[in-house]
C-alpha cells in the first residue's frame, strides 16, 4: 500500500511536474507574446503621436485665419464702412436762398436806391409764450464791462466827431462768420432773428460781452416766397394775434433795447398793421429801427403816434458780398455821417463783411465815433 501509494505518488509528481512544465510553457509563451504586446502598443502610441502632431498645423492655421477675419472687420469699419446721412443730417443747414430775394428801399438824400436782401427764417412753428417783463430804456447798456475800442476812443460827451452806429443784421444762421464777429473789438450792435437755427449761443455771447442787442422782428413781405419765416407777424392778423406774436418773438431775445425789421416790404406799408405792432413796443419801452425795405413805409408815422422812439437806417452796406464794395459802401457812410452828424448803417455776418471790416474799422474808428444805436436816439431827443 504504501508502494502503492508512493507510486501513485511518483505518477502525479510527474503530472504536477508537467503542469509545472506546462505553467512555464504557458509562461514562456506568454512571455513571448509580451513583446508582441508591447510592439502593437508601441504602434498605437506611435500613431497617436503621429495624429497629434499632424493636427497642429491646421489649429493653427485656423487661429491665424480667424484672427486675419477679425483684423479685417475691424479694418473695414475703421476706414471703409460709412454711416447712412439721416435727413436731419442732411437738413443742418438753415434754408437761406442762395440768390437772396431783393426789395426796393427808400430812396434818401444820402444814398442811390439800392437792393435789399430778404432772407426767410427756416426755424420750427412759432408757439406763443408769456409776455416777458419790460425791458430797459433806449440809451441804458447791460451792467457788464465793455470791450475795448480800437483804437481807444475819448470819453463820448468830449468827443465832437460824428457818430455812426453799425448793425449786423440777421444774426442766429451763420455761426462761423458770427463768432468772428463776436470775437472783435468793434462797436457793433447785434440785431438777432428769433426763432433762429443758432440763435442762442451767439445771443448768449453778445450778452455776456454787454453788446447792444436787437430784436429782428420777422414782417410780411411782398414776394410770398419768404412768408413761411417761423414768427411772421402779417397784415391778415388782428391786434390781438400780433400782440402775441410779438410777445413770442421778444420772449426769444429778452435783453433786446429795441425792434428793426426783418423783411416787411408789405407790412410796413399797412398803417393798421405798423399801428398795432408799435402799440407793442411802446408797451415794452422799445424804440424803433426802420431798415426801410420799401420807400413805401409808414413806420415813422405809426411810431411818433405811439411815441416810439424812432430812427431809419442810411445805408446796406453788403448787398452786394465783395469786400471791395462793401469798403465803398463804409466810405459813403462815413460821409454821410459827415453830413448830417450820425448815421446808421445795416450789414450781415458774410465773410466778405467781416473781411472789409478787419481792412477799413481802424480808419472809420479815426474818422467817426462809432456807438451803440441807442445813443444815437438820445442824440436824437
Amino acid at each position: 500500500m504504501a508502494t502503492t501509494t508512493g507510486k501513485n505518488n511518483g505518477r502525479k509528481q510527474p503530472a504536477k511536474s508537467g503542469s509545472s512544465r506546462s505553467g512555464s510553457r504557458k509562461s514562456t509563451a506568454g512571455g513571448s507574446q509580451s513583446p508582441a504586446g508591447g510592439r502593437k502598443t508601441a504602434k498605437r502610441a506611435g500613431g497617436r503621436r503621429k495624429n497629434k502632431g499632424f493636427s497642429l498645423p491646421w489649429r493653427s492655421l485656423l487661429l491665424i485665419l480667424l484672427l486675419l477675419i477679425s483684423l479685417g472687420a475691424l479694418g473695414y469699419l475703421v476706414f471703409l464702412y460709412q454711416p447712412p446721412v439721416s435727413d436731419d443730417a442732411t437738413n443742418s443747414e438753415p434754408r437761406h436762398p442762395a440768390a437772396p430775394a431783393r426789395e426796393e428801399p427808400a430812396s434818401t438824400p444820402q444814398e442811390t436806391p439800392a437792393t435789399v436782401e430778404e432772407s426767410p427764417a427756416a426755424t420750427p412753428p412759432v408757439v406763443a409764450s408769456p409776455k416777458p417783463e419790460p425791458q430797459p430804456k433806449p440809451g441804458s447798456r447791460p451792467a457788464l464791462a465793455p470791450l475795448p475800442v480800437t483804437p481807444s476812443q475819448p470819453p463820448l460827451a468830449e468827443d465832437s466827431r460824428p457818430r455812426l452806429a453799425l448793425i449786423i443784421d440777421d444774426m442766429g444762421f451763420r455761426p462761423d462768420t458770427e463768432r468772428r464777429l463776436l470775437s472783435r473789438d468793434w462797436e457793433l450792435t447785434f440785431a438777432f432773428i428769433p426763432f433762429a437755427k443758432h440763435l442762442h449761443g451767439p445771443l448768449e455771447t453778445a450778452r455776456q460781452q454787454g453788446r447792444e442787442i436787437l430784436l429782428h422782428l420777422p414782417l410780411e413781405a411782398r414776394d410770398e416766397r419768404w412768408n413761411d419765416a417761423s414768427g411772421m407777424l402779417k397784415t391778415a392778423m388782428d391786434d390781438a394775434e400780433i400782440a402775441d406774436g410779438f410777445a413770442a418773438a421778444l420772449a426769444q431775445v429778452p435783453m433786446a433795447t429795441g425792434v428793426n425789421n426783418h423783411m416787411g416790404s408789405r407790412f410796413t406799408a399797412d398803417s393798421q398793421a405798423m399801428d398795432a405792432l408799435m402799440a407793442q413796443v411802446a408797451h415794452y419801452e422799445l424804440f424803433f429801427l426802420d431798415s426801410l425795405t420799401i420807400a413805401a413805409s409808414v413806420a415813422e408815422p405809426a411810431a411818433a403816434r405811439h411815441q416810439v422812439p424812432f430812427l431809419k437806417r442810411d445805408l446796406f452796406i453788403d448787398n452786394q458780398r465783395d469786400k471791395k464794395k462793401i469798403i465803398a459802401n463804409l466810405k459813403r457812410l462815413l460821409e454821410i455821417a459827415a453830413d448830417k452828424g450820425q448815421a446808421v448803417g445795416i450789414g450781415h455776418p458774410y465773410p466778405a463783411t467781416v473781411n472789409a471790416l478787419e481792412e477799413f474799422y481802424p480808419q472809420m474808428a479815426q474818422t467817426v465815433r462809432l456807438v451803440p444805436l441807442s445813443l444815437l436816439y438820445e442824440k436824437s431827443e
